[in-house]
């Protein structure tokens, strides 16, 4: 059987949520429509957009694959109706403030992943407004540092689509850190690959101290459901 990556190379589904985005969205578009890696395509799942997103959706209609403007419960809930729609090998997931570096970062992507690689994860620059590099975040993967806290960067990660039918999608309830829940399932067997190097940028605006807080109590019972880690112990 002739694997993955012996042929042309994986599928990749680039999946972008967003509400309200018209400031970002056409960047990070534009982003993945300069990616020379081909097999690709770019998901677009719009929560009812009313500041001018849809417009640029429509422009950009040509390049997306798919696309929807409706209300949603949020992005979590926005990935998991994208994961409905796409049977790739892999899928990427980007904000609407997310971006690719540069044109090759998919193809890097995927050249440092194998047949049985289930993540491929790279560093991350945040910028700010003006795109300005503030500084980088995203290590490679490691077990025993996941088990504290979210080491690795979850913006633009390949992730193999199996292992969504083995672990199951998002979970809605975890608003801030859905991304760490759904990693922590995968465990300690899980193979993967870094890129170390930044190939995606994320606006970092500064999260409020509300939105701290909220992020630490979702650590703390996502953490609290596995016996190996323990609310306690993390």
């Amino acid at each position: 059987m002739t694997s993955l990556y012996q042929r042309n190379g994986p599928d990749v589904s680039v999946v972008v949520a967003v509400l309200n985005g018209v400031r970002t969205l056409e960047r990070c578009i534009e982003s993945v429509e300069a990616q020379t890696y081909p097999h690709r395509e770019l998901i677009v799942m719009d929560a009812g957009s009313a500041d001018g997103s849809v417009d640029v959706l429509r422009r950009h209609n040509a390049g997306i694959t798919y696309w929807e403007s409706k209300p949603d419960r949020g992005i979590r809930h926005a990935w998991n109706k994208a994961l409905e729609r796409v049977d790739s090998d892999f899928l990427s997931f980007l904000g609407a403030d997310d971006y690719f570096a540069h044109p090759e970062s998919l193809a890097r992507l995927v050249a440092a992943g194998s047949d049985d690689v289930d993540l491929v994860c790279c560093h991350v620059t945040l910028v700010d407004k003006d795109g300005k590099p503030q500084r980088e975040i995203g290590e490679p993967w490691d077990w025993d540092h996941m088990k504290q806290f979210q080491r690795v960067a979850h913006h633009g990660m390949l992730q193999r689509r199996d292992l969504f039918n083995q672990f199951g999608a998002f979970d809605e309830e975890f608003t801030v850190v859905g991304d760490y829940e759904w990693l922590l399932r995968l465990g300690p067997t899980v193979k993967a690959a870094f890129v170390d190097e930044p190939l995606v940028c994320a606006e970092s605006l500064g999260g409020s101290r509300v939105m701290l807080r909220e992020a630490l109590g979702q650590t703390w019972k996502i953490q609290a459901r596995h016996p190996e880690i323990g609310s306690v112990q993390a």
